[in-house]
Protein backbone atom coordinates (compact mmCIF):
# COMPACT_ATOMS: atom_id res chain seq x y z
CA UNK A 1 0.00 0.00 0.00
CA UNK A 2 1.31 3.32 -0.84
CA UNK A 3 1.25 6.50 0.69
CA UNK A 4 1.24 10.29 -0.12
CA UNK A 5 5.02 10.59 -0.41
CA UNK A 6 5.10 14.77 -0.81
CA UNK A 7 2.64 15.23 1.82
CA UNK A 8 4.74 12.61 4.04
CA UNK A 9 7.79 14.87 3.35
CA UNK A 10 6.12 18.00 4.06
CA UNK A 11 5.29 16.67 7.63
CA UNK A 12 9.30 15.36 8.31
CA UNK A 13 10.44 18.70 7.14
CA UNK A 14 8.12 20.80 9.65
CA UNK A 15 8.39 17.95 12.44
CA UNK A 16 12.37 18.19 11.53
CA UNK A 17 12.02 22.30 12.10
CA UNK A 18 9.94 22.60 14.87
CA UNK A 19 10.65 19.65 16.98
CA UNK A 20 14.50 20.96 17.07
CA UNK A 21 13.77 24.47 17.71
CA UNK A 22 11.84 23.84 20.39
CA UNK A 23 14.85 21.02 22.23
CA UNK A 24 17.39 23.00 21.30
CA UNK A 25 16.44 26.50 21.65
CA UNK A 26 13.27 27.29 23.65
CA UNK A 27 13.88 24.51 26.31
CA UNK A 28 17.82 25.49 26.89
CA UNK A 29 16.41 29.61 27.50
CA UNK A 30 13.64 28.08 29.78
CA UNK A 31 16.07 26.34 31.71
CA UNK A 32 18.10 29.12 32.05
CA UNK A 33 15.84 32.01 33.19
CA UNK A 34 15.09 30.90 36.88
CA UNK A 35 19.18 30.75 36.70
CA UNK A 36 19.74 33.99 35.61
CA UNK A 37 17.02 35.59 36.99
CA UNK A 38 16.79 34.30 40.30
CA UNK A 39 19.64 36.51 42.07
CA UNK A 40 17.32 39.75 40.49
CA UNK A 41 14.45 41.14 42.27
CA UNK A 42 12.48 40.24 39.19
CA UNK A 43 9.55 37.51 39.93
CA UNK A 44 11.12 34.64 37.93
CA UNK A 45 8.99 32.01 38.10
CA UNK A 46 5.70 32.72 36.32
CA UNK A 47 8.54 34.01 33.31
CA UNK A 48 9.45 30.51 33.38
CA UNK A 49 6.15 28.84 33.87
CA UNK A 50 4.65 30.67 31.09
CA UNK A 51 7.66 30.29 28.68
CA UNK A 52 7.05 26.41 29.13
CA UNK A 53 4.02 25.98 28.84
CA UNK A 54 2.78 28.62 25.95
CA UNK A 55 6.19 29.37 24.22
CA UNK A 56 8.10 25.71 24.54
CA UNK A 57 5.19 23.95 25.17
CA UNK A 58 2.75 24.56 21.61
CA UNK A 59 5.61 24.20 19.38
CA UNK A 60 7.12 20.82 20.53
CA UNK A 61 4.14 19.63 21.06
CA UNK A 62 2.56 20.77 17.33
CA UNK A 63 6.78 19.54 15.92
CA UNK A 64 5.70 15.85 17.40
CA UNK A 65 2.36 15.61 16.05
CA UNK A 66 3.73 15.92 12.53
CA UNK A 67 6.32 13.58 13.29
CA UNK A 68 3.40 11.37 14.82
CA UNK A 69 1.31 12.38 11.47
CA UNK A 70 4.24 11.13 9.32
CA UNK A 71 5.05 7.95 11.04
CA UNK A 72 1.19 7.14 10.92
CA UNK A 73 1.50 7.54 6.76
CA UNK A 74 4.34 4.80 7.20
CA UNK A 75 2.28 2.53 9.39
CA UNK A 76 -0.69 2.39 7.82
CA UNK A 77 0.82 1.80 4.16
CA UNK A 78 3.69 -1.00 5.63
CA UNK A 79 1.65 -2.02 8.66
CA UNK A 80 5.10 -1.55 11.17
CA UNK A 81 4.53 -0.14 14.85
CA UNK A 82 4.55 3.38 15.18
CA UNK A 83 7.87 2.79 17.80
CA UNK A 84 10.10 0.96 16.09
CA UNK A 85 12.93 2.64 16.51
CA UNK A 86 14.51 4.72 19.24
CA UNK A 87 14.00 8.00 17.74
CA UNK A 88 10.10 7.48 17.78
CA UNK A 89 10.48 6.27 21.69
CA UNK A 90 12.15 8.56 22.78
CA UNK A 91 10.15 11.24 20.78
CA UNK A 92 6.86 9.65 23.61
CA UNK A 93 9.30 10.07 26.16
CA UNK A 94 10.50 13.32 25.87
CA UNK A 95 6.35 14.00 25.70
CA UNK A 96 5.77 12.42 28.64
CA UNK A 97 8.35 13.71 31.06
CA UNK A 98 7.34 17.46 29.39
CA UNK A 99 3.76 17.11 30.92
CA UNK A 100 5.58 15.66 34.17
CA UNK A 101 7.80 18.39 34.10
CA UNK A 102 5.24 21.31 34.21
CA UNK A 103 3.33 19.38 36.96
CA UNK A 104 6.29 19.30 39.04
CA UNK A 105 7.49 22.69 38.55
CA UNK A 106 3.93 23.62 39.87
CA UNK A 107 3.98 21.78 43.06
CA UNK A 108 7.22 22.21 43.52
CA UNK A 109 6.68 25.97 43.60
CA UNK A 110 3.42 26.12 45.37
CA UNK A 111 4.01 22.88 48.03
CA UNK A 112 4.96 24.31 51.29
CA UNK A 113 8.23 22.27 51.80
CA UNK A 114 11.36 22.45 53.84
CA UNK A 115 14.54 22.84 52.36
CA UNK A 116 17.13 20.13 52.70
CA UNK A 117 19.69 21.91 54.56
CA UNK A 118 23.18 22.89 52.72
CA UNK A 119 20.65 22.65 49.46
CA UNK A 120 18.32 25.28 49.91
CA UNK A 121 15.70 23.26 47.97
CA UNK A 122 13.19 21.02 48.41
CA UNK A 123 13.02 17.48 47.41
CA UNK A 124 10.52 18.15 44.51
CA UNK A 125 12.54 21.26 43.21
CA UNK A 126 15.76 18.74 42.98
CA UNK A 127 14.04 16.32 41.22
CA UNK A 128 12.36 19.46 39.11
CA UNK A 129 15.40 20.36 38.29
CA UNK A 130 17.11 17.05 37.47
CA UNK A 131 14.30 16.22 35.63
CA UNK A 132 14.42 18.95 33.42
CA UNK A 133 18.68 18.65 33.05
CA UNK A 134 17.70 14.80 31.56
CA UNK A 135 14.72 16.28 29.11
CA UNK A 136 18.02 18.76 28.04
CA UNK A 137 19.94 15.68 27.62
CA UNK A 138 17.66 13.71 26.35
CA UNK A 139 16.09 16.78 23.66
CA UNK A 140 19.50 17.12 22.16
CA UNK A 141 20.73 13.32 21.38
CA UNK A 142 17.01 13.26 19.90
CA UNK A 143 17.98 15.93 17.63
CA UNK A 144 21.08 14.96 16.89
CA UNK A 145 19.66 10.89 15.82
CA UNK A 146 16.74 12.43 13.68
CA UNK A 147 19.39 14.02 11.64
CA UNK A 148 21.92 11.74 11.41
CA UNK A 149 20.06 8.46 11.34
CA UNK A 150 16.04 8.95 10.87
CA UNK A 151 16.27 11.74 8.04
CA UNK A 152 18.67 9.75 6.17
CA UNK A 153 16.82 6.55 6.86
CA UNK A 154 13.21 7.93 5.69
CA UNK A 155 14.10 11.06 3.56
CA UNK A 156 16.89 9.50 1.67
CA UNK A 157 19.35 12.61 1.86
CA UNK A 158 22.35 13.16 4.02
CA UNK A 159 21.83 16.86 6.48
CA UNK A 160 24.25 19.66 5.65
CA UNK A 161 28.14 19.31 7.61
CA UNK A 162 26.42 22.97 9.19
CA UNK A 163 23.42 21.21 11.15
CA UNK A 164 25.59 19.18 13.33
CA UNK A 165 28.58 21.99 13.53
CA UNK A 166 25.27 24.17 14.76
CA UNK A 167 24.86 21.26 17.43
CA UNK A 168 27.71 21.02 18.89
CA UNK A 169 28.48 24.68 19.21
CA UNK A 170 24.59 24.94 21.24
CA UNK A 171 25.45 22.21 23.33
CA UNK A 172 28.90 23.77 24.53
CA UNK A 173 27.12 26.79 24.98
CA UNK A 174 24.31 25.81 26.91
CA UNK A 175 26.30 23.02 29.49
CA UNK A 176 28.68 25.99 29.68
CA UNK A 177 25.70 29.16 30.55
CA UNK A 178 24.12 26.60 32.56
CA UNK A 179 27.08 25.34 34.81
CA UNK A 180 28.33 28.70 35.13
CA UNK A 181 25.18 30.26 36.05
CA UNK A 182 24.37 27.35 38.73
CA UNK A 183 27.59 27.70 39.96
CA UNK A 184 27.01 31.15 40.91
CA UNK A 185 23.35 30.87 41.81
CA UNK A 186 24.68 28.32 44.81
CA UNK A 187 27.69 30.74 45.62
CA UNK A 188 25.65 33.47 45.95
CA UNK A 189 22.84 31.50 48.61
CA UNK A 190 25.49 30.31 50.24
CA UNK A 191 26.87 33.72 50.90
CA UNK A 192 23.29 35.22 51.47
CA UNK A 193 22.87 32.48 54.18
CA UNK A 194 26.85 33.46 56.07
CA UNK A 195 25.40 37.01 56.03
CA UNK A 196 22.29 36.68 57.28
CA UNK A 197 24.00 34.29 59.83
CA UNK A 198 26.31 37.42 60.80
CA UNK A 199 23.94 39.85 60.99
CA UNK A 200 21.80 37.87 63.53
CA UNK A 201 24.89 37.54 65.52
CA UNK A 202 25.67 40.56 65.40
CA UNK A 203 22.52 41.66 66.42
CA UNK A 204 22.41 38.98 69.53
CA UNK A 205 25.24 40.59 70.58
CA UNK A 206 24.06 44.43 70.45
CA UNK A 207 21.00 43.09 72.69
CA UNK A 208 23.43 40.82 75.11
CA UNK A 209 25.71 44.33 75.37
CA UNK A 210 22.34 46.33 76.41
CA UNK A 211 21.22 43.63 78.79
CA UNK A 212 24.56 43.58 80.58
CA UNK A 213 24.18 47.68 80.66
CA UNK A 214 20.96 47.43 82.32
Amino acid sequence: MSYNIAAFNQEVRLHATLAPIAMVVLLPIGILIPRFLRTTKIKWFWIHALWQTLVLGPVLIVGIGYGIKATDRQVKASSTSHFNDPHKKSGLAILILYFVQVMLGLFSHFANTNPIPGVYRSPQRILHILLGLTLFGLGFWQVNYGYTIEWVTYVGSIVPLSVNKAWKALVIQIIAETTAAETCLILLEKLLVKHSVLKVEVSLKRHNGISILL
